[in-house]
C-alpha cells in the first residue's frame, strides 16, 4: 500500500511503502518531487511498478 503523508514541522509530503500482510509495516519511505505543489493521492500503475501522484485541483499535474 502507498500512503500519502505530510510532514508537519517541516510542511513537505512524504510517501510511505506499506507492507499490509497480516499487519501494516513501513518498508519504505521517501520525499515528493518539488515539481508537486499540494499532494492529494496516490496509486500504484503499470503493474505495480511505479506510483502515480496526483497534485491539487488548482495544479492538476500528475507525475509518475
Amino acid at each position: 500500500m502507498c500512503l500519502v503523508e505530510r510532514k508537519e514541522r517541516e510542511c513537505k509530503d512524504q510517501i510511505g511503502i506499506y507492507y499490509a500482510g497480516g499487519d501494516f509495516r513501513l518498508t519504505n519511505c521517501f520525499d515528493v518531487s518539488s515539481e508537486i505543489f499540494d499532494l492529494v493521492d496516490c496509486k500504484f500503475v503499470m503493474k505495480n511498478t511505479a506510483i502515480l501522484l496526483q497534485d491539487s485541483a488548482i495544479e492538476s499535474k500528475f507525475v509518475i
